[in-house]
C-alpha cells in the first residue's frame, strides 16, 4: 500500500518506509506505474527493506515463487533513476524472511528516518 502512495500521491508523506513490499502483486502493477507517477513537490525519502531470505532457492524459509529481494532492488534503482527528488535506500536484513524482518527493519528504518543525536545507549 505504501508504494501505491508513493506512487500516486507522493506528497502524502516526506517519508515512506517500505517493508518487504508486495511489488510482484497484479503482474508487477506499481513498478509499472512508476514511468507515469507524479513528482514530489518536497523532498521524500524512501527506506525500503527486505529480508535476505526473501529471495527463490530450494531450501527452508526462502520463497518459492517471488523474488522479493530482486523486486527490491529493481524497485530502488528505478526510483532512483526517476529524476524525482527521492533520496532511496534499500536495506537487505540478513538472517531474516517475511515473518522475521519487521521487527529488525522498523528499529533499523526509525533510525534512519529520526537519527536522533545518540550516542545511544541502554541506560
Amino acid at each position: 500500500f505504501g508504494a501505491y502512495v508513493l506512487t500516486t500521491r507522493p506528497d502524502m508523506f516526506r517519508t515512506y518506509i517500505l517493508s518487504s513490499p508486495s511489488l510482484w502483486f497484479d503482474d508487477h502493477r506499481v513498478p509499472r506505474m512508476q514511468a507515469e507517477a507524479k513528482a514530489p513537490a518536497q523532498s521524500t525519502t524512501v527506506v525500503l527493506s527486505v529480508g535476505s531470505f526473501e529471495t527463490v532457492k530450494p531450501e527452508p524459509r526462502y520463497f518459492t515463487r517471488n523474488d522479493m529481494l530482486r523486486h527490491n532492488a529493481e524497485f530502488a534503482e528505478q526510483l532512483r533513476s526517476s529524476g524525482r527528488s527521492l533520496k532511496v535506500e534499500n536495506m537487505v536484513i540478513d538472517d531474516e524472511d517475511h515473518f522475521t524482518v519487521y521487527p529488525d527493519m522498523i528499529t533499523r528504518a526509525l533510525l534512519k528516518v529520526f537519527p536522533g543525536t545518540g550516542p545511544y545507549s541502554s541506560g
